[in-house]
């Protein structure tokens, strides 16, 4: 207990000794405040030029520039520090007390507004410019500096990747980031999210929040499309769906979702040449086998029929909106052999344009329809193949139809039922047609120079008796 005592006793003399230091050290600072302001007041021209110095200051204030205002405050705080305990300044440091402090404030708005200016410039100088590094950067500094405010250049961001990847056909430098604010900006405007502007300048300008979402599933689709065909169908399904933005109008948005079904017409087809391949390479099938095999060959080539006709209403609606001659003529051609390999003549191409395009768009993400065809002539049914395929139709041509439904007729060389529903003999096949898709000019975006969309090469074959 004594020494719990002396200790607390210590304690309070150090602590009463380092208050007394401290209130020397204040009353030397003291001393020494007193000395300068009793030094500066008795400089009566030094007093009065610094008075006259902020009376100019403050008369030419709303004249200034953002610097010159800053130096007009600090001298006037200066001359507070320096004269404010001085009786002839008295008035003039009751003013400056009243005054600056909402002037230091306004000035910290207009600091803000400089540097707000400062980034807008910098994205409109770089949309001017077509800087896209630039345009990706500021863009990306507007949203951290206020994302509420500046969300529209969500719309800029995503546009990149969409023109950079329109005539490749390939993903980018900028596909990653497009999607990624082309998403974003999707989900902001149908959830109703206030975006400031939709003109960004340039090419980045959508006439109305409907124009701003149709070229955002455009963009987010193509470049979801050409990663994963199926990935990007939906979004642009619904770029197509707006009407009244030029998205619409787009022939790469129909071409795209027509290649897609294309591509499941071709898949299927082949799928059917290969398990037409495996029997023929039985010989000890059965009858049942045989059956077996010729009945989901009759399957897949319905599906195939399905796609096709799937391919073809979205290739008519290309050529439809399609203005420049010569995209009209390459997406004539094309529609003109997928329909020639889908019905097995040319006859009535016009008429199914038409018929088609006056009815509703197909949603891609809806079921294709299998479309089976009855025959009784073998090998009449046409289909699309894949290039190469090595089998051509029955009766020594390749692979055909037996009795409608099946890979070839009982006059086939290979192994067949004596009624036709077997496997007829085949030899290597010739494709009779190589169709390559030249580039297209599709309908502008308001400012954004031609996009051609890229040439695939395909080589399709027709299946005949």
């Amino acid at each position: 207990m004594g020494f719990a005592r002396r200790k607390k006793d210590l304690m309070k003399t150090i602590f009463r000794s380092f208050n007394l230091g401290l209130i020397l050290a204040a009353l030397f600072a003291l001393g020494a405040v007193a000395g300068y302001a009793q030094d500066a007041c008795s400089d009566g021209p030094g007093l009065e030029a610094a008075a006259g110095k902020v009376r100019d200051d403050f008369t030419n204030y709303a004249k200034m520039n953002l610097a010159d205002k800053h130096k007009a405050i600090d001298g006037a705080k200066a001359f507070v520090e320096k004269y404010g305990a001085c009786e002839p300044a008295k008035d003039l440091k009751d003013y400056i007390n009243q005054y600056v402090p909402g002037m230091d404030a306004v000035l910290k708005k207009l600091d803000g507004k400089a540097v707000e200016d400062a980034k807008t410039a910098r994205f409109d100088n770089a949309v001017k410019a077509k800087n896209t590094d630039e345009i990706l950067a500021a863009a990306k500094d507007l949203l951290a500096y206020d994302g509420e405010k500046y969300r529209a250049v969500e719309l800029a961001i995503a546009s990149l990747g969409y023109d950079e990847s329109y005539s490749s056909g390939k993903v980018g430098k900028y596909t990653e980031e497009s999607l990624r604010y082309g998403r974003q900006a999707i989900s902001d405007l149908e959830g109703g999210k206030t975006f400031s502007t939709y003109n960004l300048g340039g090419t980045y300008t959508f006439k109305d929040k409907d124009d701003a979402l149709a070229w955002m599933n455009a963009s987010v689709g193509y470049l979801s499309y050409i990663k994963n065909k199926k990935d990007g169908l939906p979004y642009l399904y619904k770029a197509t769906q707006i009407t009244t933005s030029t998205a619409a109008k787009e022939t790469l948005l129909y071409e795209s979702i027509g290649s897609f079904y294309l591509d499941e017409a071709r898949r299927l087809t082949k799928e059917a040449v290969d398990l037409a391949a495996q029997i023929k390479a039985k010989p000890d099938a059965t009858q049942d086998e045989i059956k077996a095999a010729n009945d989901q060959i009759d399957a897949k080539n319905a599906l195939a029929f399905g796609y096709s006709e799937r391919s073809l209403d979205a290739y008519a609606r290309a050529y439809n909106v399609a203005s420049a001659p010569a995209a009209r003529t390459a997406l004539k051609t094309k529609f003109s052999t997928i329909y020639t390999f889908r019905f097995d003549k040319p006859d009535g191409m016009d008429a199914w344009i038409t018929s088609a395009i006056a009815k509703p768009f197909p949603n891609p993400t809806t079921e294709v329809v299998p479309v089976k065809i009855e025959t009784t002539t073998p090998g009449a049914q046409a289909a699309i193949v894949v290039p190469s395929s090595g089998v051509g139709a029955a009766n020594g041509t390749g692979v055909g139809a037996a009795n409608g439904r099946g890979i070839g007729g009982a006059t086939g060389t290979g192994i067949g039922a004596a009624n036709g529903t077997g496997v007829g003999g085949a030899k290597p096949a010739t494709p009779t047609t190589t169709t390559t898709k030249p580039a297209t000019t599709p309908v502008k975006k308001p400012g954004v120079a031609s996009k051609k969309s890229a040439a695939v090469k395909k080589t399709v074959a027709k299946k005949v008796g």
